[in-house]
């Protein structure tokens, strides 16, 4: 169950947050609740919630610098509500990579599924603070048997938490449809500014990684087979038609999928002569 913390310093709205949402849904529970900004940042040195909903507007400190405080204190993914739809608060709720910015009055929809993209952050977060776990105990990066170009990639982003979770999701869920607007509200910054990050750090563009990956597991799977059913091998590298996948694996290896196979058959034969 994920720990979640309300400040809100309106009564009526705080009390129907705790008692109308189905927090055990949600697999949430509320391990406490607040009308002050100040009192929230010492229940959040007492609870380390990983969720926290706030509103902006506090009678002591504003919900934006509560944040930027519990920043120092625990990780965590943040929700805001607000009366107010301005631009600036908005724009730093998205530096504050937070998961939303609601408007009162608040939709419980909304809410919900804020709530749950909030979840599957954090179990993104979770899944690479435990691969890190695993490859630092045996002091090498990532050592499985589908290793991928991107592991080291991965190994050199950390320190950027946001870096190294897109890295992550793309060698891990290259075979979902994955897009850069999917992946910047996952990561939880902007599409431009999370293309720069990959484009910066990595010399490819979003597009040209997700490909590599793909073509990189296609080419696993050709290796372990003489597979002439490439629009099955197109679709278990997560490429979205045979003519995509064609028209990568002529761009990358610079052969056609056929050729690929037939050079690989004749050099298997003659390793078998030999």
């Amino acid at each position: 169950m994920y720990k979640v913390l309300i400040v809100e310093d309106e009564d009526i709205i705080r009390k129907s947050l705790l008692t109308s949402m189905d927090w055990a849904s949600l697999q949430c529970t509320v391990v406490a609740s607040s009308g002050s900004g100040l009192e929230a940042l010492s229940m959040i040195e007492r609870h380390q919630p990983q969720i926290i909903i706030t509103d902006i507007f506090l009678p002591d400190l504003d919900g934006l610098e509560l944040l930027k405080q519990a920043k120092k204190i625990c990780d965590f993914e943040s929700i805001i509500i607000t009366g107010y739809n301005q631009f600036e608060y908005a724009r730093d709720a998205i530096l504050l990579s937070t998961v939303d910015f609601i408007l009162k009055p608040i939709d419980e929809s909304r809410l919900a599924d804020s709530i749950r993209v909030a979840g599957k952050r954090i179990e993104e977060k979770e899944e690479v603070r435990r691969l890190r776990n695993e490859t630092d105990a045996v002091g090498v990066s990532y050592l499985r048997d589908d290793s991928s170009f991107l592991d080291s990639f991965i190994e050199s982003s950390r320190g950027d938490l946001q870096l190294e979770r897109a890295l992550f999701i793309i060698r891990s869920k290259y075979i979902d449809q994955l897009s850069i607007e999917n992946l910047s509200f996952d990561v939880g910054i902007s599409q431009g500014h999370l293309s720069r990050k990959l484009k910066s750090f990595t010399d490819m563009s979003f597009t040209e990684l997700l490909n590599r990956r793909r073509l990189e597991q296609a080419l696993r799977i050709l290796e372990n087979q003489n597979s002439q059913r490439f629009y099955e091998v197109a679709e278990r590298s997560g490429f979205s038609s045979y003519k995509r996948f064609y028209e990568v694996f002529i761009q990358f290896i610079g052969i056609s999928p056929g050729e690929y196979i037939r050079n690989k058959i004749i050099k298997d034969e003659k390793g078998g002569v030999e």
